[in-house]
């Protein structure tokens, strides 16, 4: 009998009053393009599939690009990592299903780190292995990870929620080489429980793309900050969005009974500065779809008994119900342009992003795609 399985799709950390951190002054700009012929261009660059002889990818995979553009994709159970060349063609597979020192479980989260080492999370450990893949090291975690930005020295910046005293509320951790928490930042502003939204009083890190910067954005309103990778905060940002009010009622679009509110889905900035932010919604064209037999979907989050069935559903549920809208935002001047795009398209950088879809062969694939800002 196949045991059902809930997965919870909300991966967000509360918030801790932390008023010597308070920014001087918000910036804020109106919702509108200040160049109204500008898009934000979304241009194939490579499909990602996994051969017949290969795990099956999904939606619980989980995707990361190397500095020289080999991507690394981990199967939808969770127990194989799969290689890829910079044009998509398949190279090779590896991973063995256990609890030991380089065997998974269950893989949450890739990334690569200095030099393209990369790291492999688990719910409460990662493995690393040098830029050769050759197994270093494993060492335990005080929390689930959410997002990590590895650093040179071998610590980690991650987000993850700690049930510690002087770390719990915070959603940004700095760890040390072994997994020991050395300080806890990214928050300001002060706490208010609202028992109508339990996510309004959190917050989301999300890596910059650069280094030395993190960006710690609000679930529910356009708003978002940067800080250093030392936990100094650098500026906060806010949008006068028209179509993106601060909402407190989620309501219960994970079911597909409702749709989906505005949110902030991840920031890139590029080298010039600019933020590109990612904001998921749904569309104007949005219908109500019911889960398939053996998938039953709830306010929080999903529970299958077929997980290949359920990530099927998933991945066609977001494309149907989601869009996103990519912006372009100049520190100086405010939003430059505007684009939307169907489905859900995830930042890698400022210059590549992803998006999942089905295709008819190849079963779940994974589109890499280029970003450029070009005027009509």
């Amino acid at each position: 009998m196949n045991r059902a399985v809930f997965i919870s799709l909300t991966l967000l950390l509360p918030l801790k009053e932390n008023a010597a951190q308070l920014p001087e002054k918000v910036t804020r700009f109106p919702g509108r393009a200040s160049c109204t012929s500008c898009a934000v261009v979304l241009t194939p660059a490579a499909t990602i599939s996994a051969p017949q002889e290969a795990s099956e990818l999904g939606y619980f995979s989980t995707l990361a690009v190397s500095s020289r553009g080999h991507v690394t994709v981990s199967s939808d159970d969770g127990a194989k990592i799969l290689l890829f060349g910079t044009n998509g063609n398949f190279v090779r597979a590896f991973g063995v299903k256990g609890s030991g020192p380089g065997e998974f479980t269950r893989i949450a989260k890739l990334v690569y780190g200095p030099q393209d080492s990369l790291f492999v999370f688990e719910a409460r450990k990662v493995h690393v292995f040098d830029p050769s893949l050759r197994f270093a090291r494993t060492h335990a975690l005080p929390g689930a990870i959410q997002a990590a930005v590895p650093q040179s020295d071998g610590s980690m910046l991650v987000g993850m929620q700690i049930a510690s005293e002087k770390a719990h509320g915070y959603p940004v951790h700095l760890l040390s080489s072994r997994g020991q928490p050395i300080k806890s930042f990214g928050q300001q502003g002060r706490v208010s429980h609202d028992p109508r939204c339990r996510v309004c009083n959190k917050l989301v890190f999300t890596s910059s793309g650069i280094a030395n910067r993190i960006v710690v954005s609000a679930p529910n309103s356009y708003a978002w900050e940067v800080w250093s990778s030392g936990g100094q905060l650098l500026s906060s940002y806010r949008v006068d969005s028209e179509w993106f009010k601060p909402w407190t009622d989620t309501g219960n679009w994970l079911s597909g009974e409702s749709p989906k509110p505005p949110s902030i889905a991840n920031v890139a900035i590029d080298s010039n500065k600019r933020f590109w932010i990612a904001l998921t919604r749904a569309p104007a064209t949005w219908k109500r779809q019911a889960p398939p037999d053996g998938v039953t979907a709830g306010p929080r989050g999903v529970a299958f008994a077929n997980r290949q069935g359920a990530s099927y559903y998933m991945v066609e549920r977001d494309s149907a119900s989601i869009e996103t809208v990519i912006q372009v935002v100049d520190p100086a001047t405010g939003v430059v342009a505007t684009s939307t795009h169907p489905g859900t398209v995830i930042l890698l950088s400022s210059s590549l992003a992803y998006r999942m879809s089905v295709d008819e062969d190849e079963g779940i694939v994974f589109r890499l795609l280029r970003l450029s800002m070009t005027e009509r």
